[in-house]
């Protein structure tokens, strides 16, 4: 039985790159059981990645749905109340 990956490479009309990287973003064995690249967001969207930080800050409740959790010094997380996380 083949992965879901592969599936959607071989049988759908998405983009090999994209299926890359929304994949790439998940790791079964992380304790966040999601995440968002909001570089890699932007680029989907055709927007600036200031602008996706800005709607989350204004539309979602820290600490309620999201929670923002460093990294490093050039990259912040925010992880939803059910472990989604946001880069």
């Amino acid at each position: 039985m083949m992965d879901l990956p592969t599936f959607l490479k071989k049988y759908s009309t998405i983009s090999d790159k994209f299926i890359d990287d929304f994949f790439g973003m998940y790791d079964i064995k992380a304790k966040e059981k999601y995440s968002i690249d909001l570089d890699k967001l932007a680029k989907w969207l055709g927007t600036l990645k200031g602008k996706i930080n800005e709607t989350l800050t204004k539309s979602y409740i820290k600490n309620v749905d999201y929670v923002v959790k460093k990294v490093s010094q050039k990259q912040k997380v925010a992880v939803d109340t059910t472990g989604n996380k946001f880069y």
